[in-house]
C-alpha cells in the first residue's frame, strides 16, 4: 500500500472498534484527531476494550417514503 493511499481504517468510520490495553491509549488520540466521540467502552477479556463510537460529521442514513435507505 502507498503512503499516499490511505488505510481501510482512515476511510471507515466504525461504530464499534476493539483493541488491546498496549494500543489503547494510541487509539484514543487517533480516534480523537479524527473527531470521533467514544459513547462507551467495555472491557471484553483481559486487557482487551470494545469501545462503541459515534462520529458527528458523518452522514446519517435516511429512509426514503420508498423504505430504501440512503447514505
Amino acid at each position: 500500500m502507498s503512503a499516499m493511499q490511505p488505510s481501510l481504517f482512515e476511510i471507515e468510520q466504525p461504530r464499534e472498534l476493539e483493541c488491546s490495553g498496549a494500543e489503547l491509549s494510541a487509539l484514543l488520540e487517533s480516534l480523537r484527531a479524527r473527531g470521533a466521540i467514544i459513547l462507551s467502552m467495555t472491557s471484553i477479556c483481559v486487557s482487551s476494550w470494545r469501545l462503541s463510537l459515534d462520529w458527528p460529521n458523518q452522514p446519517k442514513p435516511r429512509f426514503r417514503s420508498t423504505g430504501v435507505q440512503t447514505g
